[in-house]
């Protein structure tokens, strides 16, 4: 019989097992989230365009330049005006760009390039660190 899963922060990872029998390998938070330090970036999200992906306003991408990207992806894209993330939708040899709903996406235009493909998403859970963050935004 398994418990409650417990964590504990040695030497800056984070061991995670069951308690009180089943103890695991440390969870190392830079090996699963970088694996490759010199092509991942992070970005933090500003604004809930993209909340039907399940990314809002003050969370932290990850985002690879290295990766390639494949159809359904969500991506950051280059603009004229800065940066843009969107999901990323191929069709036959035409790339389409979507806040998530598919029938409003448009056409991938010269002006803009994939720029990276995003790996991860980070968000902080704790209601009252979330309410402080967005107050000072």
């Amino acid at each position: 019989m398994t418990g409650l899963i417990e964590t504990q922060q040695v030497n800056n990872q984070v061991m995670a097992y069951q308690t009180p029998y089943e103890k695991t390998a440390a969870i190392d938070l830079q090996k699963l989230l970088v694996p490759k330090s010199d092509t991942t970036f992070f970005a933090k999200v500003k604004g809930d365009g993209m909340m039907d992906l399940g990314i809002a306003g003050g969370d932290i991408l990850v985002i690879d330049i290295a990766v390639t990207a494949a159809n359904g992806d969500i991506v950051v894209c280059a603009t004229e005006d800065g940066f843009t993330i969107r999901k990323l939708l191929i069709k036959g040899t035409q790339l389409f760009l979507s806040l998530g709903d598919v029938k409003e996406a448009v056409t991938a235009t010269g002006g803009m390039m994939v720029w990276g493909v995003v790996t991860s998403r980070i968000r902080k859970s704790h209601t009252q660190q979330v309410k402080r963050e967005m107050a000072t935004a």
